[in-house]
C-alpha cells in the first residue's frame, strides 16, 4: 500500500501543477496531455508429490543336496525404492512506455505496475521395508563350492521447488518544451518454495546358513550393501529491472517527477529425512568332516541427506532528468535614448524530483537428518574336524547429513538530474533514495549413529586353519552452514549549469540505508556403542588368529557468516549560479551469526577373546582408533563507504 500510496501523490501533485499553471484564456491554445497506464499480475501456484513404497522383498534359495556332488549357484536380490518430485514457476514480465511531444507545454504521465505472485511445493516420499535374502544349502556326501550370496538396497527419495521472477519495467519521456513530466514505477514479488524428501529404509536382512557334512568346498562370499539417500533444494530467483528517462527541452521551466518502488519477499524451506534401521547381514556356516576355506563376509551400509534452501534478489533502479535549452529573450526599454536590457529573464525555473525506495526480506532455512540404528555383522562359523581358513568379516557404516542455507540481496538505486540554461528562474533539484534489506539464514544438521554391532564368532574342533581379519568402520558427520550477503550502491549526481540572469538553485539529496542480518547454524554428530567382537575358540586346531581392528570417526562443523557491503555517493555541483546544496547520509547495520557444532561419541568398544584348547598359534593384532572433532565458526563482516562531493563556481 505504500507503494500505490507514493505514485499516486505523485501523479495527484503533477496533475495539480499542470492544471494551475496550464490554465490559458479563451482562445489560447490548450497544452497537449498524455497519459499511459500498465498494470502486469501474475499469480502462478505449483505442487508435486511423489512416492514410492516397497514392502518385504523375498529372495530365498533351498538347496539340499545328498550324494550330488556339485557347486551351488550365486544367490543376488536387488531391491530399489524410488521418488522423484519437482516443481517450478517462471514468470517474465516487461512494460514500456514512450511519450514524446513537440513544441508547447503539456504534460506527460506514466504509471506501470506488475505484481507477481509465486508459490512451488515439492515432496518425495521413498520407503524400503523388510527386503530379505536368504540362501539355505544343506550337503551330505555331496563335495562341492557353494555360490556366492548378494543383496543389494537402495531407497532414494529425490524433491526440487523453484521460483523465478524477471520484471523489466521501462520509461521514456521526451519535451520539446517547457511542461511537466510524472512517472510512477512499482514492482512487487513475493515467492515461497518448499521441498521435502524423506528415505526410509527398515530391517534389511541378508542371511547365509550352510551345513556340510562329508562335503569338502569352499564357501561363496556373503555380501550385504544398503543406501538409503534423500536431497531436497527449494530456491528463489528475482531480478527487477526499473528505468526512467525525462527529457525537456528548452523555452521556460519544467517539472519532472520520478518515483520507483520495488518490494520483494522470499522464503524458501528445505527439509531432508534419511533414517535406516536394523540392517543385518548373517553368515552360519557348519562344517563336519568337510575341509575348505570360508568365504568373506560384507556388510557396507550408507545413509546420507543433503538439503537446500537458497534465495537470491537483484534490484535495479535509475532516475535520468534532464532540461535544458535556452529561455526567451529579456525585454528592452528605452530610456534616455538608451537601450537597456531589464537585467532578467521571464521563464520559470524548474524542478526535478526523484523518489527510490526499495524492500527486500528474504528467509531461507535447511535441515538435515541422518539416522542409522544397530547395523549388524555377524560371523558364526563352525567346523568340527574341517581344516581350512577363515575369511574376513568387515562393516562398514556411514552416516552424513549436511545442511546448507543462504540470502543474497544486491540493489543497485541511481539518480542522475541535469540542468541548464540561461534566464531563468529559480531551479530546484530534489533526490531521495531509500533501502531496506533484512535476512534471515538458519542451517541445522544432525546425524546419529548407534548400535553398531559386527561380531565374529567362529568355533574350530580339529579344525587347522587361519582365522580371518575383523574389521570395522563407523563414521558420523554433520555439516551445517548458513550465510547472508547484502550489497547496496546508492548514487545520486545533481549538476546545474546556470546562465546570465538565472535565479537560485537549490540541491538536496537524502540517502538512508539499512541492513539487518541473521545467520544460525547447528550441526550435530553423534556416536553410541559402535562393538566390535572376535570371539574364536579353537580346540585341537592349529592357526593364527586375523587381525581385529576397529575405528570409529565422529565430526560436526557449523559456519555462519553476514557480509554486508555499502556504498553511499552524492556528487553536487552548481556553475555559474549561486545556490544552496545539502546532502545527508544514513546507513545502520545490524548483523548476528550463531554457529554451534556438537560432537559426541559413547561407548566404542573392541574386544578380542580367542580361546584355545591344544592348538598351536599366534594371536592377530588388536587395534582401536577413535576421533571425534567438532568446529565452529561465526563471522560477521561489514564494508560502508560514504562520499559526498559538492562544488559551487
Amino acid at each position: 500500500m505504500r507503494s500505490h500510496h507514493l505514485l499516486a501523490l505523485v501523479i495527484a501533485v503533477v496533475l495539480l501543477l499542470v492544471s494551475g499553471a496550464g490554465t490559458a484564456t479563451a482562445g489560447s491554445p490548450q497544452p497537449a496531455g498524455q497519459t499511459a497506464g500498465q498494470l502486469a499480475h501474475s499469480e502462478q501456484q505449483a505442487a508435486a508429490t511423489s512416492s514410492s513404497a516397497q514392502s518385504s522383498p523375498t529372495n530365498s534359495n533351498i538347496a539340499v543336496r545328498v550324494l550330488s556332488p556339485g557347486d551351488g549357484g550365486s544367490v543376488k536380490q536387488s531391491n530399489s525404492s524410488s521418488a522423484d518430485a519437482a516443481a517450478g514457476n517462471a514468470n517474465a514480465t516487461e512494460q514500456t512506455a514512450t511519450q514524446s511531444q513537440g513544441g508547447g507545454s503539456g504534460s506527460q504521465v506514466a504509471g506501470q505496475a506488475a505484481n507477481s505472485s509465486q508459490a512451488a511445493q515439492a515432496a518425495a516420499d521413498a520407503v524400503q521395508r523388510d527386503p530379505r535374502n536368504g540362501n539355505i544349502s544343506v550337503r551330505v556326501l555331496s563335495p562341492g563350492h557353494d555360490g556366492a550370496v548378494e543383496q543389494a538396497n537402495d531407497a532414494g527419495a529425490q524433491s526440487a521447488a523453484a521460483n523465478a521472477n524477471e520484471t523489466d519495467q521501462d520509461v521514456a519521456q521526451s519535451q520539446g518544451s517547457g511542461g511537466s513530466q510524472a512517472s510512477g514505477q512499482d514492482a512487487s514479488n513475493a515467492q515461497d518454495a518448499s521441498s521435502e524428501a524423506h528415505a526410509t529404509q527398515d530391517s534389511p536382512s541378508n542371511s547365509n546358513v550352510s551345513v556340510r557334512t562329508l562335503s569338502p568346498g569352499d564357501d561363496g562370499d556373503v555380501t550385504q550393501t544398503n543406501a538409503v539417500g534423500a536431497h531436497a533444494c527449494a530456491c528463489n530467483a528475482n531480478e527487477t529491472s526499473q528505468e526512467t528517462a525525462q527529457t525537456a527541452g528548452g523555452g521556460g521551466g519544467g517539472i519532472q517527477a520520478s518515483a520507483q518502488q520495488t518490494g520483494n519477499d522470499q522464503s524458501a524451506n528445505a527439509n531432508a529425512d534419511a533414517q535406516q534401521h536394523g540392517a543385518s547381514n548373517t553368515n552360519v556356516p557348519a562344517r563336519v568332516l568337510s575341509p575348505g576355506d570360508d568365504g568373506d563376509v560384507t556388510q557396507t551400509n550408507g545413509v546420507a541427506a543433503h538439503a537446500c534452501a537458497c534465495n537470491a534478489n537483484e534490484t535495479e533502479q535509475s532516475v535520468d532528468q534532464r532540461q535544458g535549452g535556452t529561455s526567451r529573450p529579456a525585454p528592452t526599454t528605452i530610456r534616455d535614448g538608451c537601450r537597456c536590457d531589464n537585467g532578467h529573464a521571464d521563464g520559470a525555473g524548474g524542478s526535478q524530483t526523484a523518489g527510490q525506495h526499495s524492500t527486500s526480506e528474504q528467509s531461507a532455512r535447511s535441515q538435515a537428518d541422518a539416522a542409522q540404528d544397530h547395523p549388524s555383522n555377524t560371523n558364526a562359523p563352525v567346523r568340527v574336524l574341517s581344516p581350512g581358513d577363515g575369511g574376513a568379516v568387515e562393516q562398514t557404516n556411514a552416516v552424513i547429513a549436511g545442511s546448507q542455507a543462504g540470502n543474497a540481496n544486491d540493489v543497485d538505486q541511481g539518480v542522475s538530474q541535469s540542468g541548464g540554461g540561461s534566464g531563468g528562474g529559480p531551479a530546484v533539484q530534489a533526490a531521495g533514495q531509500d533501502s531496506a534489506s533484512s535476512q534471515r539464514a538458519s542451517s541445522d544438521a544432525s546425524s546419529h549413529q548407534e548400535g553398531a554391532s559386527n561380531a565374529n564368532a567362529p568355533v574350530r574342533v580339529g579344525s587347522p586353519g587361519d582365522g580371518g581379519s575383523v574389521s570395522q568402520a563407523n563414521a558420523s558427520s554433520a555439516t551445517a552452514c548458513a550465510c547472508n550477503a547484502n550489497e547496496l550502491e546508492q548514487s545520486v549526481e545533481q549538476s546545474h549549469a546556470g546562465g546570465k540572469g538565472y535565479g537560485p538553485a537549490v540541491q538536496a539529496s537524502a540517502q538512508r540505508a539499512s541492513s539487518e542480518q541473521d545467520a544460525q547454524a547447528l550441526a550435530r554428530a553423534e556416536q553410541e556403542g559402535a562393538r566390535n567382537v572376535n570371539a574364536p575358540v579353537r580346540s585341537l586346531s592349529d592357526g593364527d588368529g586375523g587381525r581385529v581392528v576397529q575405528w570409529n570417526g565422529t565430526s560436526a562443523s557449523s559456519a555462519a557468516g553476514n557480509l554486508n557491503e555499502l556504498d553511499q555517493s552524492v556528487e553536487q555541483a552548481l556553475a555559474g549560479i549561486a545556490g544552496i546544496q545539502s546532502a545527508g547520509q544514513e546507513a545502520a547495520n545490524r548483523q548476528a551469526a550463531n554457529a554451534d557444532a556438537d560432537a559426541r561419541q559413547s561407548w566404542p568398544a573392541n574386544l578380542d577373546a580367542p580361546v584355545w584348547t591344544s592348538s598351536a598359534g599366534e594371536d592377530g593384532s588388536l587395534e582401536q582408533g577413535n576421533g571425534s572433532y567438532a568446529g565452529s565458526s561465526g563471522a560477521n563482516g561489514r564494508d560502508a563507504t560514504q562520499d559526498v562531493g559538492q562544488s559551487q563556481g
